[in-house]
C-alpha cells in the first residue's frame, strides 16, 4: 500500500508540474501579445506628439516669416529649409505596423517630392513651405484620427 501511494503522489506531482508549466507558458504568451499591442499604441503617441513639436517649430517660424516678411534673407531661408528637412526625415523613420498609416505616409512622401528634393535653401519658395505645412498637418490628423479610433475599441 506504501507503494502504490508513493506512485500515486509522485504521477500526482508530475502531471501538476507540466500543468503548471503550460498555465505558465500559456500566460508567457499571453503577455508578449498584450506587450506587442501596448508597443504599438504607445509609439502612435509617442510620434504624435514628436510630430506635432516638429510641426509647431515649423509652423511658428513659417508664420514670423510670412508676418515680417523676411522670407528672402537668407537666415529664415536656411532655418526653414532645416526644418523641412528635419520634419521629413522624421516622417520617414515612423515605423508602423498599420498598413493605413504606411500608406499614408507613401502618398506623403509622393506629394512632397518636389518639396524635399530641393537641395539647396536658395531654390525654397513661400509657397513649397505652405504645402509642406499642409501635408504633414493631413498626416498629423490621419494619426489623431488612428488615436480617436483605437481609443473607441475595446
Amino acid at each position: 500500500m506504501n507503494t502504490s501511494w508513493e506512485l500515486w503522489v509522485i504521477n500526482l506531482g508530475t502531471i501538476s508540474t507540466f500543468v503548471g508549466t503550460a498555465a505558465t507558458l500559456w500566460v508567457l504568451l499571453q503577455t508578449s501579445r498584450l506587450t506587442i499591442k501596448f508597443n504599438r499604441k504607445v509609439s502612435i503617441y509617442f510620434h504624435k506628439e514628436k510630430l506635432s513639436k516638429l510641426l509647431n517649430d515649423y509652423y511658428k517660424h513659417l508664420s514670423e516669416v510670412h508676418n515680417k516678411n523676411t522670407f528672402h534673407e537668407e537666415m529664415h531661408r536656411r532655418k526653414l529649409h532645416s526644418r523641412i528637412q528635419s520634419l521629413h526625415h522624421y516622417i520617414l523613420f515612423i515605423d508602423s505596423k498599420d498598413k493605413k498609416l504606411t500608406s499614408s505616409i507613401k502618398q506623403y512622401k509622393i506629394k512632397t517630392t518636389k518639396i524635399t528634393s530641393i537641395k539647396d535653401h536658395h531654390d525654397l519658395d513661400i509657397s513649397l513651405c505652405f504645402d509642406m505645412l499642409d501635408e504633414v498637418n493631413l498626416l498629423l490628423n490621419y494619426i489623431d484620427n488612428i488615436i480617436d479610433i483605437s481609443a473607441r475599441k475595446i
